[in-house]
């Protein structure tokens, strides 16, 4: 074991504490424990200097960041996520050189984040929302240029979002959601060209809207904030709405929540993902709904509702399309031609939709 550099042990019902041995193996890089029944308190890494990669997450741990973990220069990827995790996160964390991923969401930490996240490091990924995280966000979180995504919703933050954030070319996501944020949006941010995802609802911001936002800007929430009343005017983008109508559709026909996907995707990823790995629509419906004789259109509202959130703006349909699509979902014959199979054809829903859905046709139940 003395020679030891990767161990994964994920996905077993692994239950009891984590060996404090464990971080006694020099050699140790990467540890994979996530999806386990792990409880206890996170042993303190004594001789495993050259770690890189800890995964701890979806278990029962309890308790608090070992302080420990800030000392560790070549850690680059730390996940903690959904445990049961209390408590400060050290601010030495803040200053590891390496770190490029931080996941900490789904926990009760509280206190401040560690001011230095971003202004030493190679962040690109932070991820602590649903905790009771309050003060203010780092203001140096994109300092480094290669910040990638922020989602801290759910937490008590509050202040301003930090200006570095309106210079950060690589920022594709920013889900700040649920917290107390007031004062304006960093102006750069609305028209980063990589932005697609912009949520910070229920906060206190104040402002208007630019004439042009990101191009490439698929989801964005703004209320129950202070903007002026313009800021809900026809400046959103129309496919931003057809991207959020296509998540109420999919909300609808599969009883899940807009965050419901799973631990590590949005609902419109975990259904894209559901269908591009071949499965059958129906085992996505909500189970609740057990009338056959809904089937058609609910695998009509699910495979739109895929079809509206697609990644890129530009490949989805206008709403007068949507309506369309929506009127003959309640045309069975018109949406689903029953074969020798018993199995359900959406060619003939799309066959006439402008957007390109090559990778959508001649799909089966």
């Amino acid at each position: 074991m003395a020679a030891l550099e990767y161990l994964d042990l994920t996905r077993n019902n692994w239950s009891g504490k984590i060996p404090s041995s464990l971080f006694f193996l020099k050699n140790l890089s990467i540890v994979y424990f996530y999806k386990n029944k792990l409880s206890g308190k996170i042993p303190r890494v004594v001789e495993a200097m050259n770690i890189k990669v800890i995964d701890l997450s979806n278990n029962h741990l309890t308790g608090t960041v070992p302080e420990d973990f800030g000392k560790y220069g070549n850690l680059s990827e730390l996940n903690l996520s959904f445990n049961q995790l209390s408590g400060e996160i050290p601010d030495s964390i803040g200053l590891l050189p390496g770190l490029k991923i931080l996941k900490l969401f789904n926990n009760n930490f509280s206190g401040t984040l560690p001011p230095d996240f971003g202004r030493n490091s190679m962040l690109e990924e932070i991820q602590v929302a649903c905790n009771r995280f309050t003060g203010k966000l780092p203001e140096h979180l994109c300092d480094n240029g290669r910040l990638v995504g922020l989602v801290a919703f759910e937490n008590d933050l509050h202040g301003e979002l930090p200006r570095s954030l309106g210079n950060c070319s690589g920022l594709e996501i920013v889900a700040v959601e649920k917290n107390m944020f007031s004062g304006n949006i960093p102006c750069g941010l609305w028209t980063l060209l990589n932005l697609s995802i912009l949520t910070f609802s229920d906060n206190l911001c104040t402002g208007e809207l630019l004439e042009e936002l990101s191009q490439n800007l698929s989801r964005l929430e703004i209320s129950n904030s202070r903007f002026s009343e313009y800021a809900l005017t026809t400046r959103v983008n129309e496919k931003i709405d057809v991207y959020s109508f296509g998540v109420i559709l999919l909300e609808l026909a599969t009883g899940r929540k807009a965050n419901d996907g799973d631990e590590h995707a949005s609902l419109a990823e975990w259904a894209w993902r559901h269908y591009q790995d071949g499965n059958p629509i129906v085992n996505a419906l909500d189970e609740e709904v057990e009338e056959p004789c809904y089937l058609d259109q609910m695998c009509c509202v699910f495979t739109l509702g895929i079809i509206c959130t697609g990644t890129q703006p530009s490949t989805r349909p206008s709403m007068k399309e949507v309506l369309r699509i929506l009127v003959q979902c309640n045309q069975p014959l018109g949406y689903a031609k029953k074969n020798a199979a018993n199995d359900c054809n959406i060619s003939p829903l799309l066959e006439n939709s402008k957007r390109e859905t090559g990778k959508l046709e001649n799909t089966s139940v």
